[in-house]
C-alpha cells in the first residue's frame, strides 16, 4: 500500500510521468481512502471530511482522464479563483477556443457559471449523449467543392461536454439560443453573469457571450428544445375552448421574458434546487407561457402545474414544485412575476419582470412544425381538421400539375417583351412541348409523405400517387371543405358574404384559403429536400412568399400560374432558416449553412437532370469546412481566365448530326473555390491542357435555364447507333460556344447540338454559358 499522502502536491510528486496537472486546492476537506497503482496510473480515491465552503462548486481532478465531480448549485461564482489556482490552462481550452474563434475568457467563465445551474439529471444525460455522438461524425462531403459538411470534436461545445458544470451550461444555452438570436441570448447571460459573480472584474462582455452562443449552437440544434416549447403551444391551445377570443388568447403567446426575467427563472430554480430554504415556485405569466413552461421542465425535468388566472386547471402535476398562472388581464401586473415561497418564518422573494418584445424561434421536427402550423392556422380541431384532411392531398395535386416555372422574376416583364415584339423571346415551353418540360417537383409520395408528417397521420399510409380533381372542379366543391366553408359564411361579417356586412371586415373564407395555401406551400417546399427524415424546421419566418401567393391563385381560381426559380429556392431556403434572398435576386447562390444545415442544389453534385424533381435540394447537418476552416456560405462569381480562342473545327463538325459524339475530350468542367472573408467564393468553367478558361457568371444560371429546356427520356436503340438519314437542320458546336458562331446563331433554322458525349459536366456547363431566355438580334 502507498504511503499516506498529506496533499495533492504530494501525490503530484510521486505520481508516474503520465500524469498530466493538477491544480493546487486546499485539501483539508479531504480524507484520503487508498491509493491504487494500476499500469503506471495513479487513482486518488477521496471522500468529504468537512462540507466545502459556499464558494467552492466543485471538485475536479484529472489523473489521466480519470474525472471525479462534486457539484451542487450555489449562489454565485468566481473566476478568478479557478484561474489563480490552475498550475496550467488545459491545452482542450486553448485548443477550443482557437477553432471556433471565441475568447478563452468566455469559455471559462461560462463553464464555471454552469456549475451554479440548476439542469436535472435527464436533460444532463440528453446534451451529454448528443454532443458525444456527434464526436466521432460521418461527415458529408461536398465533392464538386472539395467541402465537408459535419462537426468538430475539438470545438467549444466538446469542450464544455467534458464537465458537468459545462454540460448544464450548454442546456442553458439551448434555451437561450430560442429567445430570438445568438444577440440576444448573449444579453441575458451577460445580465446573469453579472448578477451572479462575485468578482466582477473578470466578466466577459456581452459580444463574447454571443459568439461563444453563436458557435456551440450548430450543436444545441439537436438537442430539439424548440419541439418542447411548440409542445406546451400545442397544450395551452387544446385546453382553450373553441371561442375566437381565448383561442386568439394563446395564440398570441409566442413570446419570450427579458433578460431580467430569464434570470429570475434561472436564481428561482437554483434556490428551489439544494440552495436556500426555497419550497416552491409560483410563476405569473402572460405572452410567455408556453417558453417558460417549456423552460421549467427543461431545467427541473419535471413539468409545471398550470392553471389560468380564474382557477381553472390546464395541466396539473402533483410532484412539481412550480405553478404557473397564466394570467389574461395584464393591466396590474408585469408580463412576468416570480414568487419564490420559503419555508414557514421567512417571507416570500418577488422578482416582476417584462417581456423582451420577441418571439421564441428555433429549429423544429417536422412533425411539430406541421401541429404548430396547424394550431396557428385553427387548423387543429373539429370540421376545419376535417376539411383541410380531405382537401391537402388534391390541392397538392393541383399545383404541382398547374405551377409553371418562368425564368423572369415578374410575369409582367415577359408580357411587356411579347407585347412589344422587339426581341424574339425563347422563355416558357409551348404547351404543345410540355411533355418534354423537366418536372421540377419530386415523385407524388415523397410529397405524400412529408404531408403525413405534418398532418400527424403517420399511421396512415402513403399515397404512391397523389389524387386529382376532377375537370371543372375545386377544392373547394370538396363535401367537406364545402361544409367548413358555409359555416364560415354564415358567420362571416364581410360585405361578400353578408348583405349587412362592414366594409373593412375579412372575409373568413378568404383567411381559410390564404392558410390553406399557406400549409399546401410548406408541404410542398419541405419536399424538395432529399432525405428529410432529420430535417429542422426554422419557425421564426412568418411572412407570405410570392410562392405562396401563386399556390393562392391556383387553388382559387383553378388556372395555373407562374413563378421564377428563385422565389421557389427563396421560399425553400426559408424555411429552414436561411437568409440569401440577396444572393439569389443575383443569382450568385451555391451553397448557404445556418443554424447547423447546410443546402446546396442535388444538380451540382450530380450534373444530371432528375427528372422528375431537377430542384431536389441535398442537405447535411454540421458546418461547411474548406482546408479546415468554417465558413457560412459559397457563391458563383466569374473569375479571371482565358477567353477559349477559336478551335479548328474537327472533321465531323462539319458534317450533319447523325450520332453522339464528343469533339472536346480534352475539356472539363472544373470548380475554383477562393477564399474570402467568412464566405466561399465560386468560379465555374473549363480546364483544357491545365489551361484555365472562366466563362460562367454563376452556376446557378444552370439551374435558372432548365425552366426553359426540354428534356427527352432515353431511346430505345442503342446508344451509339447513328440515325439513318443525317439531319441536315442540326449542327454540331462546342460547350464554350453552344449557339455555335454568331453567324450560325442567327440562323434560326438551324439547332445546335453540343457534341460533350459521355461528360456530363460539359453538358451543365453548356446550359449555363448563357442567361435565359436567348436574346437573338
Amino acid at each position: 500500500m502507498a504511503p499516506h499522502l498529506n496533499s495533492l502536491t504530494a501525490l503530484h510528486t510521486q505520481a508516474s510521468p503520465t500524469f498530466t496537472s493538477v491544480g493546487v486546492l486546499e485539501t483539508s476537506t479531504l480524507k484520503p481512502l487508498q491509493l491504487k497503482y494500476h499500469k503506471h496510473r495513479i487513482f486518488f480515491l477521496a471522500a468529504l471530511e468537512h462540507p466545502p465552503r459556499s464558494s467552492e462548486t466543485s471538485i475536479f481532478l484529472s489523473f489521466c482522464g480519470l474525472s471525479i465531480k462534486m457539484s451542487s448549485p450555489q449562489l454565485q461564482w468566481e473566476l478568478n479563483r479557478s484561474l489563480d489556482s490552475t498550475l496550467s490552462v488545459a491545452r482542450g481550452v486553448i485548443q477550443a477556443s482557437t477553432s471556433d474563434n471565441v475568447q478563452t475568457l468566455a469559455l471559462l467563465a461560462c463553464e464555471r457559471f454552469g456549475a451554479t445551474l440548476a439542469i436535472c439529471p435527464e436533460t444532463c444525460r440528453k446534451v451529454e449523449d448528443q454532443i458525444i455522438r456527434l464526436q466521432t461524425p460521418t461527415s458529408a462531403v461536398v465533392s464538386f467543392l472539395s467541402t465537408v459538411i459535419g462537426y468538430s470534436k475539438d470545438d467549444c461545445a466538446s469542450q464544455l461536454a467534458r464537465s458537468l458544470a459545462g454540460v448544464q451550461f450548454i442546456a442553458l444555452a439551448t434555451a437561450l439560443l430560442t429567445t430570438g438570436s445568438s444577440y440576444h441570448g448573449g444579453e441575458a447571460l451577460a445580465h446573469m453573469l453579472r448578477t451572479s459573480a462575485a468578482d466582477k472584474t473578470l466578466l466577459p462582455p456581452a459580444r463574447h457571450l454571443k459568439d461563444l452562443l453563436a458557435s456551440i449552437e450548430h450543436k444545441c440544434v439537436p438537442l430539439k428544445f424548440p419541439d418542447m416549447v411548440s409542445g406546451w403551444s400545442k397544450i395551452l391551445l387544446d385546453s382553450a375552448t373553441t371561442t375566437p377570443e381565448d383561442r386568439t388568447f394563446w395564440k398570441a403567446d409566442y413570446y419570450v421574458p427579458n433578460a431580467k426575467g430569464i434570470g429570475g427563472l434561472v436564481d428561482a430554480f437554483r434556490q428551489l434546487s439544494r440552495v436556500g430554504n426555497a419550497t416552491s415556485i409560483t410563476l405569473k405569466t402572460s405572452g410567455c407561457t408556453a417558453w417558460v413552461a417549456a423552460f421549467t421542465q427543461w431545467c427541473l425535468g419535471v413539468p409545471p402545474s398550470t392553471y389560468l388566472d380564474n382557477g381553472r386547471a390546464i395541466l396539473v402535476q402533483p410532484k412539481s414544485n412550480v405553478t404557473i398562472i397564466a394570467i389574461k388581464d395584464t393591466k396590474d401586473c408585469s408580463s412576468l412575476e416570480i414568487t419564490v415561497h420559503r419555508s414557514m418564518g421567512n417571507p416570500s422573494d418577488l422578482i416582476t419582470a417584462d417581456l423582451s418584445g420577441k418571439a421564441w424561434s428555433g429549429l423544429l421536427s417536422i412533425e411539430a412544425y406541421g401541429q404548430l402550423l396547424l394550431c396557428q392556422c385553427d387548423f387543429d380541431f373539429w370540421i376545419a381538421h376535417r376539411a383541410i384532411t380531405q382537401s391537402l392531398p388534391y390541392a397538392m395535386k393541383q399545383i404541382v400539375t398547374m405551377l409553371r416555372l418562368s425564368v423572369f422574376e415578374s410575369p409582367a416583364i415577359l408580357r411587356d417583351l411579347q407585347h412589344k415584339r422587339k426581341l424574339n423571346v425563347y422563355d416558357e415551353v409551348p404547351d404543345e412541348a410540355t411533355k418534354f418540360a423537366a418536372y421540377p417537383f419530386p415523385k407524388d409520395v415523397m410529397i405524400s409523405t412529408i404531408l403525413s408528417r405534418m398532418l400527424g397521420l403517420s399511421e396512415s399510409p402513403v399515397l404512391n400517387k397523389l389524387p386529382s380533381l376532377k375537370e371543372g372542379l375545386m377544392v373547394t366543391d370538396l363535401p367537406l371543405v364545402s361544409l367548413h366553408l358555409e359555416d364560415l359564411r354564415r358567420s362571416c361579417l364581410c360585405r361578400i358574404c353578408s348583405s349587412t356586412g362592414r366594409i373593412f371586415e375579412v372575409c373568413k373564407i378568404a383567411v381559410f384559403m390564404g392558410r390553406l395555401s399557406e400549409f399546401a406551400a410548406k408541404v410542398l417546399l419541405l419536399s424538395l429536400f432529399e432525405s428529410p427524415e432529420a430535417l429542422l424546421v426554422y419557425n421564426g419566418n412568418h411572412h407570405t412568399s410570392k410562392f405562396t401567393s401563386a399556390i393562392r391563385q391556383i387553388l382559387t381560381t383553378g388556372k395555373t400560374n407562374n413563378v421564377s426559380l428563385t422565389d421557389i429556392l427563396e421560399a425553400a431556403l426559408s424555411v429552414v432558416g436561411h437568409d440569401v434572398a440577396d444572393d439569389l435576386a443575383r443569382y450568385l447562390w451555391v451553397l448557404s449553412c445556418y443554424k447547423g444545415q447546410a443546402v446546396y442544389p442535388k444538380l451540382f453534385e450530380t450534373r444530371c437532370i432528375q427528372d422528375p424533381g431537377y430542384l431536389t435540394l441535398s442537405w447535411a447537418p454540421g458546418l461547411l469546412r474548406y482546408d479546415g476552416e468554417v465558413y457560412s456560405k459559397a457563391i458563383g462569381d466569374r473569375g479571371a481566365g482565358q477567353i477559349l480562342s477559336s478551335q479548328r473545327p474537327n472533321d465531323i463538325a462539319t458534317e450533319a448530326v447523325s450520332l453522339p459524339i464528343n469533339l472536346v475530350p480534352d475539356q472539363h468542367l472544373v470548380w475554383r473555390v477562393i477564399r474570402e472573408d467568412g464566405f466561399l467564393r465560386i468560379n465555374v468553367g473549363i480546364e483544357a491542357n491545365g489551361a484555365w478558361m472562366s466563362m460562367i457568371h454563376s452556376p446557378l444560371t444552370m439551374l435558372k435555364n432548365l425552366p426553359s429546356a426540354l428534356v427527352t427520356l432515353p431511346c430505345s436503340h442503342s446508344v451509339n447507333e447513328p440515325l439513318k438519314t443525317p439531319d441536315k437542320w442540326c449542327q454540331y458546336t462546342e460547350p464554350s460556344q453552344p449557339l455555335g458562331s454568331p453567324e450560325q446563331a442567327k440562323d434560326p433554322n438551324f439547332i445546335s447540338v453540343v457534341a460533350a458525349d459521355g461528360n456530363d459536366g460539359l453538358r451543365m456547363y453548356a446550359l449555363g454559358f448563357y442567361d435565359s431566355p436567348f436574346y437573338l438580334s
